[in-house]
């Protein structure tokens, strides 16, 4: 496991989206069978992140993405 932090930035210039963009993991820092697991924040932001790794002749698609799942309000969690 690898986690990556962002240096503290104003959030009226960046969100978590851009600050992930701006790991710049397309880089020679990910590879086909990878799986980055990211919060709900991130999710806009996985299509520019496959494209950009497509640029760079990496193949990898939403399958190498892992988000976590939303509990229903009332619902128990056992």
């Amino acid at each position: 496991m690898i986690l990556f932090v962002s240096k503290s930035m104003p959030c009226k210039d960046y969100n978590d989206g851009t600050m992930f963009l701006d790991f710049k993991l397309e880089n020679n820092k990910i590879s086909e069978t990878d799986c980055i697991a990211v919060d709900g924040g991130y999710t806009l932001f996985i299509n520019q992140f496959i494209e950009k790794c497509e640029e760079k002749g990496i193949n990898i698609n939403d399958n190498n993405f892992i988000y976590p799942i939303q509990k229903q309000i009332y619902q128990v969690l056992t």
